[in-house]
C-alpha cells in the first residue's frame, strides 16, 4: 500500500497549523487592543498582515485537497498529543503529534509569517 507523498503532506499538515496560527493572531490582536500602547495600530498591521498571508496559504491548501480528494480530521485528543487521519488516494495514514511539537512548529511558522 503506497504511504502519503511528502508533496502531499505539506498540505495537510498546512490544515492543521494554519488555522492554529489565526486563531493565536485573532487572540494576539484582542490583546493588543486591550494594553495601554500609545501606538497599536503598527502592531495591528503586522499581525493583521501575517493573518491574510496564512488565510492566503490555508485557500491554497484546502483547494489542493479538495481538487485531489484528501482530506484530514482530528481522530483523537490526549493530555500529551493528538492523532489526525490523512486521507488521500484510498490511503489513510493516522499521525500522532505530541502537543509540544504543535506548539513548537506553531511557534516557528508564526516566527517566519510575521517576519514577511
Amino acid at each position: 500500500m503506497p504511504d502519503i507523498r511528502a508533496e502531499e503532506l505539506i498540505y495537510f499538515e498546512n490544515q492543521l497549523y494554519l488555522p492554529m496560527l489565526i486563531k493565536v493572531l485573532e487572540k494576539d490582536i484582542d490583546q493588543i487592543n486591550n494594553q495601554p500602547l500609545k501606538l497599536k495600530r503598527p502592531y495591528i498591521k503586522i499581525v493583521e498582515s501575517a493573518i491574510e498571508m496564512i488565510n492566503k496559504d490555508l485557500k491554497t491548501s484546502e483547494m489542493y485537497l479538495l481538487r485531489n480528494s484528501m482530506k484530514v480530521f482530528k481522530r483523537e485528543t490526549s493530555n500529551n498529543s493528538t492523532t489526525y487521519v490523512f486521507q488521500s488516494r484510498g490511503v489513510e495514514d493516522h499521525r500522532k503529534f505530541l502537543n509540544v511539537e504543535i506548539k513548537e512548529k506553531c511557534e516557528e511558522l508564526l516566527g517566519a509569517y510575521l517576519v514577511h
